[in-house]
């Protein structure tokens, strides 16, 4: 019981520290990029190449 205690209270401390300190770092530089990039993809605005150039994401209407 001790270690299942131990287990448990490290776990919930880890993830308390590293909520706040992920909450903080993505108020000073941004975690995401914005959805339109996502959807264009990363190789271009990222690093300046296409990596996948006959690959092409189409929106379709239902």
């Amino acid at each position: 019981m001790a270690q299942i205690a131990g287990v448990v209270t490290n776990a919930v401390f880890v993830f308390a520290v590293m909520y706040v300190f992920f909450k903080i770092l993505d108020k000073s530089v941004p975690l995401r990029v914005p959805a339109e990039l996502e959807l264009e993809g990363l190789d271009q605005a990222e690093v300046a190449v296409t990596a996948y150039p006959d690959f092409h994401i189409t929106k379709t209407h239902r």
